[in-house]
């Protein structure tokens, strides 16, 4: 309660309700602003923490105790001296270097302003036809909003069932028969290989390896990966799993750097083997 706290954040929100994103782009939860649970004054008032969002940490001086920030509304850097740090800067979309990749109408969803994206084009209407890559668990959130927004959704899975890291062979025929009856087009055991624009930015078809699918809107959902980039640039120890390495007081290799949540690799309880969760 006595030290000074300070957080910096590139977003221009916090405190945003994540699981609500997929209900909010179907129209269930009908606010914007339902997705932002708690504003920015609530921390300083309350808590007496300073955020600073639209702010991004671009390097970490571990011998000065400093962390070098960029203003990205101005691009002005300044410097922030600590005790202790803490890195909770989570994970970001594994997007595979498929050819056309960055063609326009190929989103993720991650952040909030994803969420309020999508929200408009599925508003809107005009998209008739969508395709989903990846059946885990933000494909089929996404599937269903998608519907119900009218468009006609083709969802590709490289493995051999839905869900496949979740569910065995037999339940997820009946989740796959479920959405075939919702009208939902499933492929599993199709491999994205690529996309195809229309000559204008735009994506128009996804090419894998059986098929070529017309697509107006591609969604990437094909889970994520830690966001160690900050973590690794700064010398801290990166775990075998690729998340950044933490003993039991999720202490990282620098005695003074704490880090928590999906940028972290965790000690399975049962294994006791390092896992990614």
């Amino acid at each position: 309660p006595h030290v000074p706290i300070t957080v910096i954040e590139q977003d221009d929100y916090v405190s945003t309700a994540t699981c609500g994103f997929p209900y909010y782009i179907s129209g269930v939860i009908e606010k914007q602003e339902s997705l932002i649970t708690r504003k920015l004054d609530y921390f300083k008032k309350t808590l007496d923490i300073d955020i600073l969002t639209g702010t991004r940490a671009i390097s970490i001086d571990r011998k000065a105790r400093q962390v070098e920030v960029l203003n990205l509304a101005e691009n002005e850097k300044s410097r922030f001296s600590y005790d202790r740090l803490v890195l909770a800067m989570g994970s970001v979309p594994a997007v595979p270097a498929f050819p056309g990749k960055d063609l326009n109408g190929i989103y993720v969803l991650n952040r909030v302003k994803d969420a309020f994206l999508l929200h408009d084009l599925a508003l809107k209407r005009e998209i008739k036809k969508a395709v989903i890559v990846g059946a885990g668990l933000i494909g089929m959130e996404m599937a269903e909003a998608f519907v119900a927004r009218g468009m006609a959704v083709t969802m590709v899975e490289a493995l051999d069932r839905v869900l496949p890291t979740l569910l065995d062979r037999e339940i997820a025929a009946l989740v796959q028969k479920h959405l075939e009856d919702k009208g939902v087009k499933v492929l599993p055991g199709q491999r994205v290989s690529g996309f195809e624009g229309d000559g204008q930015g735009w994506v128009s078809k996804v090419i894998t390896e059986d098929a070529q699918i017309e697509a107006r809107l591609v969604l990437l959902a094909l889970g994520v990966k830690p966001n160690v980039a900050l973590a690794k640039e700064a010398g801290l120890k990166i775990g075998s799993t690729g998340g950044i390495a933490v003993n039991e007081y999720l202490q990282t290799s620098d005695e003074v750097v704490y880090t928590g949540g999906d940028c972290v690799e965790n000690t399975h309880l049962v294994t006791r083997k390092k896992v990614l969760v």
